[in-house]
């Protein structure tokens, strides 16, 4: 249980501190992609490593440990397409989809539309506007 707080705990202190630094909510919707669901796992954990330590993540900093882990870094609208391990497999069903873990995939969301701008609460604004018969 203390395993499972003490990540938590981490997973909540490094979004908090990769969003102070983080530029304002747009739609950019890149992602670091990784060959498989173990690289995706350790990308995510030096990630938090790094923050854990005080650095500032920025993009470069991120595209370097990618590199380390033989990630890639996605620059097409991709979306989940199954969970295998524990991890997402991000892309369009095809042989270049890629791995990340959740907690990545959502810090990615946040950071991409924000609190106030998700694509699920934007779609259902449209909906509610449309006069109904």
């Amino acid at each position: 249980m203390r395993k499972v707080l003490r990540v938590c705990f981490l997973t909540a202190a490094a979004l908090v501190e990769l969003t102070s630094i983080a530029s304002p909510a747009h739609l950019d919707p890149r992602i670091f992609l990784c060959p498989t669901p173990a690289a995706a796992a350790e990308f995510w954990k030096d990630v938090i490593g790094f923050v854990d330590r005080g650095v500032h993540m920025n993009r470069s900093i991120a595209s370097q440990i990618a590199v380390q882990h033989q990630c890639w870094l996605e620059t097409h609208e991709s979306r989940p397409v199954a969970m295998q391990a524990g991890t997402m497999r991000i892309g369009d069903g095809g042989a270049n989809d890629g791995y990340v873990t959740p907690d990545y995939y959502v810090y990615v969301q946040f950071l991409t539309y924000g609190l106030r701008h998700s694509p699920l609460a934007t779609a259902e604004r449209k909906a509610s506007t449309v006069p109904s018969r």
